[in-house]
């Protein structure tokens, strides 16, 4: 077979070789306008019913709901589908196409049409035998003399299609744009793809494809001069040049890459300053023999002064929480780029407590603060650096206790690599911390003790804090492929242990904690119908030094472990799973695992509204052990359940049910979920929970 132009001209390619039948006649007369009572595919087995109907017109009629929401609003359910003799003779050019583009080169396919006069509706059922996939023999890419190896090496990585992979049209098509992506990074921007001179070679007899590229890579840039303009009126700020430079991902004479370009306009709206940014790279034309881009990066500042209230839905603490806030931002703070912001907030999970959020006679759980928060945009002369001081007055209420906090913190933040960020903290803190009455009536003798020894004395607590994270997840909210890794190391002690002599009044815990937390996420369709989430998160903590051989000093409870709730264990509320003792005091030892799969079940509908529905089946293991000594394998927890996702601007509103399937707090011979009664004991709200939230639960 002659080389054919990729990619465009593959579907030629494969209309030429695919093999089989003719498709059927469109169908009988009679069919013609009679509504699409069904519409069905058989026989295929790799490429989804989903994949063929996007290929098509030709749809299934909606059935009574849809027609009946579509009579009160035409944006709502859909419209009642005919056939059209027309379409569906093309609709079988289309799948006999799309089947070929998935490799099926030698397939067959064939329709049966049957009308029904007596009820106006026609049954269509298109019949595939998908037959063998071709498989790419080779692929070769041609044109790239004088580059650098790296090149090569990036090419040879995350290919899209390579051989011994089935044929797919689509991945060739990613492949070739991952090549050009992987060309404009090292400076060959004008890199084109060469029809001409590309193309595939099928041999039908062995069924395999070889696949050639060919490109003309042009010039090799490099990056000129930055010229800042700035669109600034009215009551916004002019910011210092240097400020917008410092966030270019590249000096004047390095060798172009896109990925700087991208990078320089992140790091400018991570500034959270301006709401208009543009980067423009002036490329010389062909004929020009220079090699320069000079750039110029056009900016427009928010208004310095911003009063914003707040209304929060969270799910923080693994609790709904509702409450209001008021934020004060002054942008460009004392210039430099920084942001300075002020806030009041409140916050409770237990709206039935109002208006006495706060007393020690109450089980309401609150939290109110007030922050100010300054963030210095680059530190060090490095736009990955950032630095931020934040300075807190914190009253937290909690059923056993309430919390008074005095929080100063002070953080740096560097972006080590594209997707690697590391935060470096230091926490000083005074906490203090009251008893709620009725805390006697709940605790044994030993954890009513230890409760009392940490609120007869202030503490102070100062807590070195080291973090990692890597995130490949390819969404912030709804992430469907990619995975985010964190690990965290606290350290807590050394600085009071120093300067104890000066602050005999405190008392301080030396104790450290290491927490590790992976989300990892998959496509399971190829089309985000069906995502597969997974979390594991682990989490250990003790003390040292002094602090261990005095039993009356505890790790602050804000630093402990706690199980339960819409980001845990989801058949127990927050802080009420624990393997020993009370869950409300927090424990040194976590495990934790969940597994959900989320279906966008009513795309299929094509309703923009029904289309945001997920349904989400959800299985959770683990629990929360006060110490090391107490973990075993048959106190770990077990839950499933369901969950409803509607996906909105501010990310997914999520509900979910959970059920306990093990349950180590019950006796021998009642843990399991066959061991109990399902609908009087396993349903009951004692027994169940629902959790409400904004975002995914991991």
């Amino acid at each position: 077979m002659p080389l054919l132009r990729l990619p465009s001209a593959l579907i030629l390619l494969v209309l030429a070789v695919a093999g089989g039948r003719t498709p059927a006649a469109a169908g009988p007369p009679a069919a013609q306008g009679l509504e699409i009572a069904s519409f069905r595919f058989e026989g295929n087995e790799t490429v989804s019913d989903d994949e063929l109907l996007s290929a098509i017109r030709s749809r299934e009629t909606p059935g009574a709901i849809g027609k009946f929401f579509h009579s009160i609003n035409e944006y709502l359910g859909r419209k009642n589908e005919y056939f059209d003799a027309a379409v569906f003779a093309e609709d079988m050019t289309k799948i006999r196409a799309a089947l070929a583009d998935r490799g099926f080169l030698q397939s067959t396919v064939d329709s049966l049409v049957e009308a029904n006069p007596a009820d106006s509706t026609v049954a269509v059922t298109v019949r595939i035998q998908e037959g063998p996939r071709a498989s790419v023999r080779t692929l070769e890419v041609r044109g790239l003399v004088n580059v650098p190896e790296f090149v090569f090496t990036d090419i040879a990585e995350d290919r899209r299609i390579a051989a011994g992979m089935p044929y797919d049209r689509l991945a060739l098509e990613s492949e070739l744009d991952r090549i050009l992506l992987v060309l404009a990074n090292a400076g060959f921007n004008s890199a084109r793809f060469v029809p001409d001179s590309s193309g595939v070679f099928y041999s039908r007899l062995a069924n395999t494809c070889d696949v050639v590229y060919t490109f003309d890579l042009g010039k090799r840039y490099r990056w000129g001069g930055v010229d800042v303009r700035q669109d600034s009126v009215g009551d916004r700020p002019v910011i210092d040049e240097e400020v917008v430079r410092e966030q270019m991902d590249f000096a004047p004479g390095d060798v172009y890459s896109r990925i700087s370009q991208q990078e320089s306009i992140t790091n400018l709206n991570r500034l959270a300053i301006f709401d208009r940014v543009e980067l423009d790279v002036r490329f010389p034309p062909a004929h020009d023999t220079s090699v320069t881009a000079p750039v110029t990066v056009t900016v427009r500042a928010r208004e310095k002064h911003e009063l914003a209230p707040e209304l929060i839905i969270s799910d923080e603490d693994r609790n709904f929480n509702i409450g209001a806030g008021l934020q004060y931002t002054n942008r460009n703070f004392f210039g430099g780029g920084r942001l300075f912001s002020g806030r009041a907030r409140f916050r409770t999970a237990t709206l039935s407590s109002f208006p006495d959020f706060f007393g020690s006679d109450t089980i309401s759980i609150a939290n109110s603060e007030l922050t100010f928060d300054v963030i210095q945009p680059y530190l060090f002369s490095s736009n990955r650096t950032k630095g931020g001081w934040l300075f807190s007055f914190i009253v937290d209420k909690q059923k056993l206790t309430r919390r008074e906090i005095v929080r100063n913190k002070v953080g740096l933040s560097d972006r080590v690599a594209t997707y690697t960020t590391m935060f470096l903290d230091w926490t000083l803190e005074v906490l203090k911390t009251v008893i709620n009455q009725g805390a006697e009536a709940v605790l044994t003798p030993a954890e009513l003790e230890r409760l009392r020894a940490e609120a007869a004395a202030t503490q102070l607590n100062s807590i070195l804090s080291f973090t990692i994270t890597r995130d490949r997840a390819d969404e912030p909210f709804s992430p469907s492929t990619g995975f985010i890794h964190t690990a965290r190391i606290d350290e807590s002690g050394l600085l009071a242990e120093a300067i104890r002599g000066a602050v005999p009044r405190y008392t301080y815990t030396q104790f450290w904690s290491v927490t590790l937390l992976g989300r990892w996420y998959a496509d399971l369709s190829g089309d985000r119908f069906t995502i597969l989430a997974l979390k594991l998160k682990a989490g250990y903590e003790d003390k040292y030094g002094g602090s261990r051989a005095i039993d009356t000093r505890s790790i602050p409870s804000t630093y402990r472990f706690y199980a339960g709730g819409g980001g845990s264990i989801r058949a127990w509320g927050p802080r009420q799973l624990s393997a020993r003792g009370n869950p409300d005091l927090g424990g040194n030892v976590l495990l934790e695992g969940s597994v959900e799969w989320r279906v966008n079940v009513f795309r299929g509908l094509r309703d923009e509204t029904a289309s945001k529905v997920w349904l989400v089946p959800f299985v959770d293991v683990g629990n929360m052990w006060p110490t090391s000594s107490d973990l075993s394998f048959s106190t770990v927890a077990a839950a499933a359940g369901l969950g409803f996702r509607y996906d909105t601007i501010f990310g997914p509103f999520r509900l979910d049910y959970g059920i306990r399937v093990y349950d180590p707090g019950r006796p021998p011979g009642e843990r399991w979920i066959t061991e109990r009664s399902f609908f009087r004991t396993t349903l009951s709200l004692a027994e169940s929970y629902f959790s409400f939230g904004i975002g995914h639960a991991f």
